[in-house]
């Protein structure tokens, strides 16, 4: 079996990997599902949404961004490799299933976690 180039559409963004087998293109493809899979704001349903990276005092960090509501969902970083994954729990550690961890930063009050969470 030969390699095939892969290019499919993950949320606003093109991917494009090369893979010999279709369990290597979704290995390949899923990390990005993480990060530009998301759609739209989970706080006001707005698609105009966009990445967005800051470094603070010599620290990283990546998040998407509603630029109608002024939302973000923040990425952690995986301990090992390069990837992402979408921070979804409120500070109590309760899974935010209403918001899907969208929020603005003003409603967060300091009593409920600090930077990075």
């Amino acid at each position: 079996m030969g390699s095939a180039k892969i290019r499919i559409m993950v949320g606003k963004a093109w991917v494009e990997v090369d893979a010999v087998s279709a369990k290597d293109a979704i290995k390949a493809i899923s990390p990005y599902y993480e990060v530009f899979g998301e759609r739209q704001c989970g706080q006001c349903g707005s698609d105009d949404i966009g990445v967005n990276h800051r470094n603070t005092k010599g620290y990283d960090y990546y998040a998407l961004k509603c630029y109608a509501f002024g939302a973000q969902l923040d990425f952690g970083q995986h301990q090992e490799g390069e990837t992402l994954f979408p921070k979804r729990k409120l500070p109590s550690g309760e899974w935010d299933s209403a918001k899907r961890g969208w929020y603005k930063w003003q409603d967060r009050k300091p009593s409920e976690g600090g930077e990075g969470f």
